[in-house]
């Protein structure tokens, strides 16, 4: 599992309150510290910069390679080179721009910040902030709420801003946050994503947002009702089977369609997420999880 935490210069690049992170790295800060001691503490303290294309002959002479509409991004620190981007129309969000927005919010709303940081060589940047909320589902099961919010001048991902139940302290865990909450996401979680092709107006994400208690309700709500969800083996990879399994798979020979056994033993991707479902993932250890649990969930302000 990698944890893709930039220490291009020579630094891990993350703080965090609280708990250490599993990976073990970063500087552990107040919550309640400077947004200035957070972007030092973060590594945040630089910015991206634009520089002009150029190309090397053979015979090492250098020209200008303007031509190609590209501009190169890199760091005000280490001038190490992030990525190559678009001249026109590219609109680069600084750091401080995604730790300064979390600071604001922690500041609006009686908040505390989390953990913040740079990923693969300062090409992503996040910052995540506690919002004073979190839930136990069934036995065991704390859920905490987030506000995240985050960004990448490679080309992989918008800026995102959203709530979610994810504590971000790598790559992981940020795919996790964004990529795992395009499933199944409704207007009761508010997610903003703000494309490189436009600029970053700060005041609008946070009124699309809604920053309010009700987000968190409205989560917690979902998460009760998906935990009192039995679902059997054979749903499972019935609903498997309607994800992995492509057309032209389905029959074998003689137009007899592949039983579940069949499907398992030919589609690895399957048979390993059904492991996971069967006990082998994080959590499944919990009474939620072993689905012999659905008591009520309490949802409180974290002391």
């Amino acid at each position: 599992m990698a944890h893709e935490i930039d220490t291009s210069n020579s630094r891990a690049n993350i703080a965090y309150a609280g708990e250490k992170p599993w990976h073990g790295l970063g500087f552990q800060i107040s919550p309640d510290a400077s947004i200035d001691e957070w972007r030092a503490a973060a590594g945040l303290d630089w910015q991206i910069k634009k520089g002009s294309m150029h190309m090397q002959t053979e015979d090492g002479e250098l020209l200008d390679a303007s031509i190609l509409n590209r501009s190169i991004l890199y760091r005000s620190d280490t001038k190490a080179p992030l990525s190559v981007m678009s001249t026109k129309g590219y609109h680069v969000v600084q750091p401080e721009q995604i730790l300064g927005f979390i600071g604001d919010s922690v500041k609006a709303m009686g908040w505390k910040m989390e953990t913040a940081g740079s990923l693969k060589g300062g090409r992503k940047i996040w910052a995540l902030a506690n919002i004073g909320e979190e839930a136990t589902i069934g036995k065991g099961d704390q859920v905490k709420g987030y506000l995240l919010a985050a960004t990448a001048c490679d080309g992989s991902m918008a800026s995102e801003f959203m709530f979610t139940s994810v504590r971000v302290v790598c790559d992981n865990t940020l795919h996790m946050a964004v990529d795992g909450s395009l499933k199944e996401r409704d207007a009761s979680q508010p997610r903003v994503k703000v494309y490189h092709y436009n600029t970053l107006d700060v005041d609008a994400v946070k009124k699309q947002l809604g920053i309010a208690g009700s987000v968190w309700a409205n989560f917690i709500e979902r998460a009760k009702t998906l935990s009192q969800i039995k679902l059997s083996e054979k749903k499972a990879v019935a609903i498997l089977r309607s994800v992995y399994e492509k057309p032209e798979e389905k029959i074998i020979v003689d137009d007899e369609i592949l039983t579940d056994e069949q499907f398992l033993k030919q589609n690895t991707t399957a048979r390993r997420v059904l492991e996971l479902y069967q006990g082998e993932a994080i959590g499944a250890e919990l009474a939620t999880a072993r689905g012999d649990d659905h008591s009520d969930i309490r949802s409180h302000h974290a002391r």
